[in-house]
């Protein structure tokens, strides 16, 4: 992981040219560089809806993992940037007690970009060291035929508490109701859900450090989405008919929870329930 670094410049180099007119959060248009001055009414990390009398926008201010400015709901801000779409990149950000929060210069790449740590690699699995020869056999001798190593059992998926570890986490950041739970590999968990104020979000979870490695959200009519307990209540489900790892746990349709994942000899299962009552409704294993 990298250390966020702080650079001393003043704002006039931060912001090139003539002094940085204030607008009105329902005036602004894409690709000009505006203050704006509103309420902080919900927080996500260091993201956070800005709200003046004319409309709100979601204000992004740089990754957790690279540094974390702690604005709180309820803080009066005048932020410094430009509108991409429905989002508010933020170059800086002023209390009303003077303090200044640089979050990235106007211009040239964000400092945080490109500084994520790589992931191991299949190619990287591929040049490791071959194992050391076998004793009592010649160095570059053919090895005797062996069967298959049985492929190793509940290496892959979510277990139950992967997926309530990643469920609690998405609740902290803000999370009301789910929309889907899925494993994507590498121990990474997706959640996607709705926000308050009829945010949608998605964000990703490095499940074994709690981290979470990717974020987005949109404005959406709030779905009503699943609690969850009914995610984990599915899954306890799921597990009385032999599933043993999960892969999905998603709302389908108005009323459905599909649960998808492995039984224990590795053998798909994908089972259909009810959302309420949790009557199961169909069981496809292949």
């Amino acid at each position: 992981m990298y250390k966020a670094f702080t650079t001393v410049i003043g704002v006039a180099t931060l912001l090139t040219g003539a002094a940085i007119a204030q607008t009105d959060i329902g005036d602004l248009t894409n690709d000009d560089t505006v203050t704006i001055r509103g309420e902080v009414t919900s927080v996500w990390g260091n993201d956070f809806v800005l709200r003046d009398d004319s409309a709100d926008i979601l204000v992004e201010a740089g990754p957790t993992w690279y540094h974390e400015i702690g604005i709180e709901a309820g803080e009066t801000l005048e932020v410094t940037g430009q509108q991409h779409g429905e989002r508010f990149s933020a170059f800086t950000i002023e209390r009303p007690n003077g303090q200044l929060i640089r979050v990235r210069p106007e211009s040239g790449q964000a400092p945080w970009a490109g500084r994520r740590e790589a992931a191991p690699t299949e190619d990287a699995a591929e040049a490791a060291p071959a194992p050391p020869a076998e004793a009592g056999r010649t160095p570059g001798a053919e090895a005797p035929e062996q069967a298959p190593a049985a492929t190793p059992q509940h290496s892959y998926g979510m277990s139950r508490e992967d997926v309530e570890r990643a469920l609690s986490i998405a609740l902290d950041y803000g999370f009301v109701t789910f929309d889907e739970v899925e494993y994507e590999g590498d121990g990474i968990i997706e959640v996607e859900g709705w926000l308050e104020d009829g945010w949608e979000a998605e964000i990703e979870i490095h499940i074994s450090s709690g981290e979470i490695v990717k974020e987005k959200r949109e404005r959406s009519s709030s779905g009503p989405g699943l609690s969850a307990d009914q995610i984990l209540q599915s899954m306890d489900v799921a597990a009385a008919e032999g599933m043993v790892r999960f892969d999905e746990i998603e709302k389908d349709g108005s009323n459905e929870i599909e649960v998808e994942g492995w039984d224990a000899s590795g053998r798909e299962m994908e089972i259909d329930m009810d959302a309420q009552t949790f009557r199961i409704l169909k069981i496809d294993i292949d």
